[in-house]
């Protein structure tokens, strides 16, 4: 029978080993990619995120975007009652919400991953899963604490970050591409 995937060529990267392909990384980047001595993907985008925002919500909230800015996932939590808001009992703004869209949960599994690290875990640790810790477990204590209101959105998987650019969220965690994508929604 065949392999279903066949570990990628170093000379694609002008390397005669996978030890080469590895060396043109940071230490670990590819860790999960790597089965054996075989190279088996390669990230197309590295790029820490970010979170970003809005300064015209922050300040409308009394709150000033330098001094007030959030610093930790804690603050963002505290921010996140300061700048949510109802008509009625209707949530029409949020401080910060998790991204809930697409039915393939890389969304939920980016963010979880993000907060069991920065909890000082593992999500998997020689081949096994290792978020079952007390690092998980601070990741889903973070994330409890950070939501709002998550049925109350229009992101889409083709606008993940729709709330952000009409202005429904204060905040939003992503990468260096959300500007321009939220710049072209609402300019």
């Amino acid at each position: 029978m065949a392999k279903a995937v066949e570990p990628l060529p170093p000379a694609a990267w002008g390397q005669t080993g996978v030890d080469g392909v590895v060396a043109l990384y940071l230490p670990h980047v590819l860790d999960a990619i790597t089965a054996g001595h075989s190279l088996y993907a390669v990230p197309d985008q590295l790029n820490a995120h970010s979170l970003y925002i809005n300064n015209r919500l922050f300040r409308a909230a009394g709150l000033d975007p330098a001094k007030d800015a959030p610093k930790t996932w804690d603050d963002v939590a505290r921010l996140n009652k300061m700048l949510t808001r109802k008509q009625g009992d209707r949530v029409v703004q949020k401080g910060f919400e998790m991204r809930y869209v697409c039915d393939d949960g890389h969304w939920q599994a980016h963010m979880f991953h993000i907060l069991v690290y920065q909890a000082g875990g593992d999500v998997i640790k020689n081949g096994r899963a290792a978020f079952n810790s007390e690092a998980g477990q601070r990741a889903l204590a973070t994330w409890k604490s950070l939501v709002v209101a998550p049925t109350v959105t229009n992101n889409t998987c083709s606008s993940p970050y729709q709330d952000f650019a009409v202005e429904q969220d204060a905040m939003t965690f992503a990468g260096p591409h959300v500007g321009k994508i939220v710049e072209r929604i609402n300019p």
